[in-house]
């Protein structure tokens, strides 16, 4: 085993340290063989679940192409994130007031973004105050196979079908169907996959 290895020991184990405590602490339901590099960020007031076989990379030593950003998971009470099988996360924020779901087999890009909310109101009158800032909500379903490139963000009530594959940067703001490539700012088509 190398010196760098060696040195690299502690790091690692106080990594697993913490995200062991934080996935108790926080009373995530994990699956098995879960593979998280770095430290992951959870507030969980409602419920987690993560399937078998998850990889999640939390520091820009974990993935240097995607850069320094934490994977981070919030979710408000009464709210459900649902993780599939053999997911890999790279730096994304998922925020969760409603509902989001994962499928089996996808790939998310570092930095991306996940919201089902709009976390405020788009009327500045009731953003003045408090009690009236009520943000829009809506579920967000990832379904299985999907590829989600870097740094995009999958706002609230969009559905991606199966197989679907979303452009790095892009902002997706309606539904995308299966085996579909849509990329830009606001999402659209490229191709289908299949025709």
């Amino acid at each position: 085993m190398s010196i760098k290895a060696i040195a690299k020991m502690p790091i690692k184990l106080l990594e697993k340290v913490h995200n062991t405590i934080v996935l108790a602490i926080y009373k995530v339901k994990v699956g098995k063989n879960i593979d998280i590099r770095g430290r992951i960020f959870i507030r969980n007031h409602g419920k987690i679940a993560i399937g078998d076989d998850f990889t999640c990379n939390c520091k820009m030593a974990s993935n240097p192409v995607g850069g320094p950003y934490q994977t981070a998971f919030a979710v408000k009470a009464g709210a459900e994130l649902t993780i599939g099988n053999h997911v890999g996360i790279s730096g994304t924020a998922i925020m969760c007031n409603q509902k989001i779901t994962i499928g089996d087999n996808v790939q998310i890009g570092s930095g991306c973004c996940i919201y089902d909310t709009d976390f405020h109101s788009t009327d500045y009158m009731m953003r003045r105050s408090m009690s009236t800032d009520i943000p829009k909500e809506s579920p967000v379903e990832i379904a299985n196979d999907v590829f989600i490139g870097a740094r995009s963000m999958i706002l609230k009530g969009v559905h991606i079908g199966n197989g679907a594959v979303i452009g790095a940067g892009s902002v997706v703001t309606k539904n995308i169907p299966e085996y579909e490539i849509w990329a830009g700012n606001p999402a659209i088509l490229v191709r289908r996959m299949y025709d």
